[in-house]
């Protein structure tokens, strides 16, 4: 499933920013693919947790920084703790978790901010973050337009958006295809400076 949605990345010897971890396959897959380092970002407590399991079980908890946080504009987000980790996941960001489900508070922060807590090279971003991906290209694109490629899944119900939006946008710095458009949700891929 991982080498589908994200195989059309080139990853080897360079770092990746890995939004949206989840439990860590995706992180694993791109060390296996030839990542030089990777910086998985999760900020589900549940999730982070398998993920942290996952990479210890591969050992690999030295080429891969597990960061438990969210990407967005900064402040705090809210997610629901005491649901499965699937439901969670499918429906988290479209709102239609029990309301009176116990919640977590958990950090957001930039782009920006991540790369300067991390260390980490503006390289390759992934962006699997339900909604967080609008934050960013809205609120941090200079951080964004730093990246050399990207590959993000866009969910543009969740902000009343059209995919066109999203690509052109980015094609003010970025070469974008898109790669999967499915009717919820699309994954496309775009490289610095290949032209318009």
């Amino acid at each position: 499933m991982v080498e589908g949605q994200w195989g059309f990345l080139d990853v080897r010897g360079r770092q990746v920013i890995d939004v949206g971890a989840f439990n860590g396959d995706s992180a694993i897959y791109f060390v296996i693919r030839g990542a030089s380092r990777v910086i998985a970002v999760e900020p589900h407590p549940k999730a982070y947790m398998e993920m942290l399991k996952n990479l210890e079980l591969n050992n690999l908890l030295g080429r891969v920084i597990p960061v438990n946080v969210a990407l967005g504009k900064g402040d705090y987000i809210e997610l629901p703790v005491d649901a499965s980790l699937d439901y969670v996941i499918d429906k988290i960001y479209e709102g239609l978790f029990n309301r009176r489900s116990m919640t977590v508070k958990i950090r957001s922060i930039t782009l920006g901010e991540l790369l300067n807590l991390t260390g980490a090279e503006p390289d390759v971003l992934k962006l699997n973050c339900k909604g967080c991906e609008y934050d960013i290209i809205e609120h941090d694109y200079e951080i964004l337009r730093l990246f050399r490629e990207l590959g993000i899944e866009c969910h543009p119900y969740l902000w009343g958006k059209e995919l066109g939006d999203c690509l052109k946008y980015l094609s003010r710095d970025f070469k974008c295809s898109v790669v999967n458009n499915l009717k919820s949700r699309a994954i496309i891929h775009c490289v610095r400076g290949l032209g318009k």
